[in-house]
C-alpha cells in the first residue's frame, strides 16, 4: 500500500526571520552578561538609639529617615537589597520589626511605617554601645557589603570601629552644636567582605555622606578538587576621610589602627 501523505519540506529561512533569530540570540548573550555584572545585593542595618535625650531629636531623625528613604540613599539602595532596623538602650532590641526589602514603589509607605515604629519607642536612661555587641560583629561577619547607620546622641564612648577615637573626638567637639539645633548624630559605618572600608559622622539636615565602596575582588577559579589551592591574600584597604555633613569641620583619619 502506497502512503499518499507527502513529507514536510523545509524551505530556506528569509532574510528577516534570520535576523529575527540573530537579535533573539544577542538579546539573551546580553542579558546573561548583564546578570553576571550586576552587583550583588547589599545589607542595609538602621539601628536607633532610645536614650531619654533622643525624645527631642525625633523630629530631626524621622525626617532624616524620610529623606533617606525617599532619595534611596542618594540612589545607593537598590531594588532587593535589605533593611534591618534595631532599636538599642542599655539592651538591644532586634527583631521588633521586620525586615524590608527595598521596593522604590514601597518607600513612601514603608517610610511612615517606620516613622510610627519610632514615635512609639519609649526613650529613657542613657545608652551604651556595647549592646550591639556581639550581634553587629556577627551580622559584620557574613555580610558581603553591610552599611550601618547609626542614630545616636553621641553621649556614650563608641568602642564599635577602627575609627573610633577619630568618632569620639567629633562627637565631643560639636556636642554643644548639635544639642542646641536639637538633631541626631548620623553615624554611617560601612564594612565589606567582614572588613571596615570607611565611616563618617553626619549632623543633619542633608543627605548623609556614603562612604565608597571599593571594587569587590574578582572571583577566583576553583581547582580541581585534587588539587590544593592557597586562598588570596587579604585585600588592604585604605581607610577614607572621615567627613562631618552640614559642618564646616573636616578630620583626616590617616594613620587609624587597622
Amino acid at each position: 500500500m502506497i502512503n499518499l501523505k507527502s513529507s514536510p519540506k523545509t524551505s530556506p529561512k528569509k532574510p528577516g526571520a534570520r535576523w529575527l533569530a540573530a537579535a533573539l540570540a544577542a538579546m539573551v548573550l546580553f542579558s546573561h552578561a548583564s546578570a553576571q555584572m550586576a552587583p550583588p545585593p547589599q545589607r542595609w542595618l538602621l539601628i536607633f538609639d532610645t536614650a531619654s535625650s533622643m525624645k527631642k531629636f525625633l523630629p530631626a531623625t524621622t525626617a532624616e529617615l524620610q529623606n533617606l528613604f525617599f532619595n534611596s540613599a542618594s540612589g545607593q539602595i537598590r531594588t532587593g537589597d535589605s533593611i534591618g532596623v534595631w532599636t538599642f538602650g542599655k539592651k538591644l532590641s532586634a527583631g521588633e520589626y521586620p525586615q524590608l526589602t527595598w521596593m522604590p514603589g514601597q518607600a513612601a509607605a514603608d517610610a511612615a511605617d517606620l516613622t510610627i515604629f519610632l514615635n512609639n519607642q519609649h526613650y529613657a536612661d542613657k545608652t551604651t554601645y556595647a549592646a550591639l555587641h556581639p550581634a553587629l560583629d556577627g551580622v559584620i561577619a557574613h555580610s558581603r557589603r553591610l552599611t550601618v547607620i547609626i542614630f545616636c546622641d553621641g553621649r556614650d564612648n563608641l568602642q564599635l570601629t577602627p575609627y573610633d577615637k577619630e568618632i569620639n573626638q567629633t562627637f565631643r567637639e560639636i556636642k554643644a552644636v548639635q544639642k542646641n539645633i536639637k538633631v541626631p548624630f548620623v553615624l554611617v559605618v560601612r564594612t565589606q567582605e567582614g572588613q571596615f572600608v570607611g565611616a563618617t559622622v553626619n549632623v543633619p539636615p542633608g543627605s548623609l555622606d556614603l562612604p565608597p565602596f571599593p571594587l569587590l575582588p574578582e572571583p577566583v577559579e576553583t581547582a580541581p578538587a585534587q588539587t590544593p589551592v592557597n586562598a588570596p591574600p587579604p585585600v588592604v584597604v585604605p581607610a577614607p576621610s572621615l567627613i562631618i555633613v552640614g559642618t564646616n569641620v573636616l578630620t583626616n583619619t590617616n594613620g587609624l589602627k587597622q
